[in-house]
């Protein structure tokens, strides 16, 4: 009788059920490194996932927002300015010469066959002033001067960087993968993903005494996707 009436309260009172959000995070693989040297250069790549996103101010704009014919309508935003994830990169650069990325060409590719382009810093400027536009279409004003000023201050890895001699420095890397501020999104790439592999080819590393290149070299960093 006990037993029946422990039956009955379970089944007209059930527990809520528990939402658990998967997390992901990005591993070395056992057959990769995440720093590689060839000859005097350097780079290191250090994953960015979503926890540590939030938590990385350089990665967003933040602006105040308001109405023209209501001041009390106002508020602030926080907006990503980059699609995740993302890496941190270190380049050294341990040679006399100043080394260009102007012909270095980057890809994430997934298990899949999947190949994302690097993003460049005027794509991400570009993409803020999308943003700020629809705003504005929908009369709203804006710091824009903020907004887009966040963007250009961006740290990025891109064809227009260039390592300067004896000089170790810390860059994003960011690749058009079209997630941008859509977690969900960025949980659905990484559902049925078991590998990404970041690869950064024709980097110099190498160079006479002229300051002419005399050896490129592929960097290619293999990271396994985890569910946390």
């Amino acid at each position: 009788m006990i037993l029946s009436l422990t039956l009955s309260a379970c089944v007209s009172n059930p527990p809520r059920p528990v939402v658990q959000i998967v997390k992901y995070d990005l591993r070395v693989n056992q057959s990769s490194r995440d720093e590689i040297f060839s000859d005097d250069v350097g780079i290191s790549l250090k994953p960015i996932m979503l926890e540590k996103a939030v938590t990385t101010e350089s990665l967003f704009a933040s602006y105040n927002y308001w109405n023209p014919s209501n001041p009390k309508q106002n508020g602030k935003i926080r907006s990503i300015l980059v699609s995740l994830p993302v890496f941190e990169v270190q380049v050294t650069n341990t040679s006399g010469q100043a080394v260009s990325f102007q012909k270095v060409a980057i890809r994430l590719v997934d298990d899949a066959g999947n190949s994302y382009q690097a993003q460049l810093k005027q794509d991400i400027i570009d993409f803020a002033g999308t943003q700020l536009d629809s705003m504005q279409s929908r009369g709203w004003a804006m710091d824009r001067a903020v907004a887009l000023g966040a963007a250009r201050n961006l740290k990025l890895l891109d064809k227009n960087y260039e390592s300067l001699p004896g000089i170790i420095e810390k860059r994003i890397l960011s690749f058009d993968i079209g997630n941008i501020s859509n977690d969900n999104a960025y949980r659905e790439m990484f559902k049925n993903t078991k590998y990404v592999r970041a690869m950064i080819y024709n980097v110099p590393v190498k160079f006479d005494q002229a300051g002419n290149v005399t050896k490129v070299a592929k960097f290619d960093f293999l990271f396994d996707v985890i569910k946390k």
